[in-house]
């Protein structure tokens, strides 16, 4: 009986402390991560119509670019996984999160193929600098590309190669979506490292000088990210922002929703917003388990230790006194 007490209260204690964690890893997280997230996704409602609806032009000394730098923006603007994990210290000072970042744009008239996803840019290389903005050609789907067989070959090329891009031979095109046929990757030398061919519907085109855009410094335009959070299906930001698309309402001029909710070692931030008929809705969720986890671990041995010295000090009082 005695020990089954001493267990319940070990068990109340450790649950308190959890709690206790849970509660100071939400605030800290929620006081120096959400908020500055939070303020630099807002308001790109504005820039919707650019990002999912983007306009051709001819270039010119008026226009520099081909009218398609709104979808450069938008695969900077997708689905995405940030993960701040550095050493041990921002572990031990609850700055290790991964963070799950879910957009979806629409309009008035609904939604199309880049309204949601992760999409990895295709550009021209003209020789003219900032070529993915002043020639940008579309847009890979990453989530269907990662059905390819040659996926997860990709993947650990990228992974293992540091500066590799992926030239693109053959491709088709549809309402701004390319579909691979021919690609191979290229090292930072410009040497192949592999190429590769996939199925491929539609009218096939052939190009010398096509890339998809990919920097391993930024998490929004680095393609083995991409991929990474490509294969991780869908998240529970990405099922919470379809949830909110309901909640739109295009009858007001502006609509502005804000909401954060509370749990297990997470914050999620949801926000809604429209503009002139477009929509956008993102999910932000901020998973702090990492630091959880070792905060509870650490100090759940220490409590243990002393609750067990505290009770064999106790019962050899006991047994002094009856004896």
């Amino acid at each position: 009986m005695k020990k089954a007490k001493r267990f319940a209260l070990w068990l109340v204690l450790m649950l308190a402390m959890t709690v206790v964690f849970d509660v100071f890893g939400a605030f800290w997280v929620t006081r120096f991560g959400v908020k500055t997230l939070e303020d630099a996704t807002v308001g790109y409602s504005m820039k919707a119509d650019f990002m999912i609806e983007p306009t051709p032009m001819e270039k010119s000394e008026k226009h520099r670019t081909n009218g398609l730098s709104g979808l450069t923006l938008r695969t900077l603007i997708d689905n995405d996984r940030l993960d701040t994990h550095k050493n041990l210290s921002s572990l031990l000072l609850f700055g290790d999160w991964n963070v799950d970042e879910s957009f979806i744009f629409f309009s008035e008239k609904g939604s199309n193929e880049l309204s949601e996803g992760i999409f990895a840019l295709v550009y021209q290389d003209l020789g003219e600098g900032s070529d993915h903005i002043k020639n940008a050609v579309g847009v890979v789907n990453v989530k269907d590309f990662i059905k390819q067989e040659c996926a997860s070959q990709v993947y650990d090329i990228l992974g293992n190669n540091e500066g590799a891009t992926i030239k693109v031979g053959e491709y088709s095109i549809s309402n701004y979506i390319v579909t691979l046929s021919k690609f191979s990757i290229i090292d930072v030398n410009g040497n192949e490292l592999r190429s590769f061919e996939c199925p491929c519907d539609g009218e096939l085109i052939k190009n010398d000088n096509v890339y998809i855009y990919d920097d391993f410094n930024v998490g929004g335009f680095s393609v083995h990210d991409k991929l990474k959070t490509a294969f991780l299906g869908d998240r529970k930001a990405d099922k919470v922002a379809k949830e909110l698309v309901p909640i739109v309402d295009f009858s007001q001029s502006s609509q502005r929703y804000n909401k954060r909710s509370y749990g297990f070692a997470s914050v999620t931030s949801k926000h809604v917003e429209t503009t002139d008929g477009y929509a956008m809705v993102s999910v932000l969720r901020f998973s702090y388990f990492r630091s959880f986890i070792l905060y509870t671990a650490a100090y759940g041995v220490i409590m243990t230790l002393i609750f067990l010295l505290v009770c064999r000090k106790k019962d050899k009082k006991a047994e002094a006194y009856y004896w």
